[in-house]
């Protein structure tokens, strides 16, 4: 029997739906990981471009060829540490609201830039970092929980 509970329990989770859930799109069918991958982070298409995704490598990769973020599904994590390993099937938001991981500290309002270089890949912030991260168009922050969590709205990012 549970005698006690947590009154400081996390208001979100990277890669957590957010948002009218009539207004969240999903890209279909999933797509295979092909590197590991945590929920909350931006994810583009894969070598195999129907049917894989991996964390973009260059500001192309968000911009022309971007899915959208991993979403969280409780599995717990892997070998790998992450949500996704390689081989999973991973869910993909390509629109609405979404509980991120971001790189820095974010405010509500601001832009989001996806990182595409070695450190933190996937990952948003709020500007370039002389080009290290790509504007992902029509995406703003609309609520912080943390320095390293908030979350998004974002438009259809349409490269599926």
């Amino acid at each position: 029997m549970q005698t006690t509970q947590t009154q400081n329990r996390d208001i979100a989770r990277p890669g957590l739906a957010a948002g009218p859930v009539q207004h969240n799109k999903f890209v279909s069918p999933a797509r295979i990981a092909e590197v590991a991958i945590e929920a909350g982070t931006y994810v583009t298409k894969g070598t195999n471009a129907t049917s894989q995704c991996k964390a973009p490598t260059t500001a192309n990769e968000v911009t022309l060829s971007g899915l959208g973020f991993a979403v969280f599904k409780n599995r717990g994590t892997n070998d790998s540490g992450a949500e996704y390993e390689i081989g999973a099937d991973v869910e993909i938001m390509r629109e609405g609201e979404c509980w991120v991981t971001s790189a820095e500290q974010m405010a509500v309002d601001d832009k989001v830039y996806v990182i595409h270089v070695a450190t933190n890949r996937g990952l948003v912030r709020n500007d370039a970092d002389t080009a290290n991260a790509a504007l992902l168009t029509g995406a703003k922050v609309v609520q912080v929980a943390s320095a390293t969590l908030c979350k998004i709205r974002f438009e259809d990012v349409a490269n599926y």
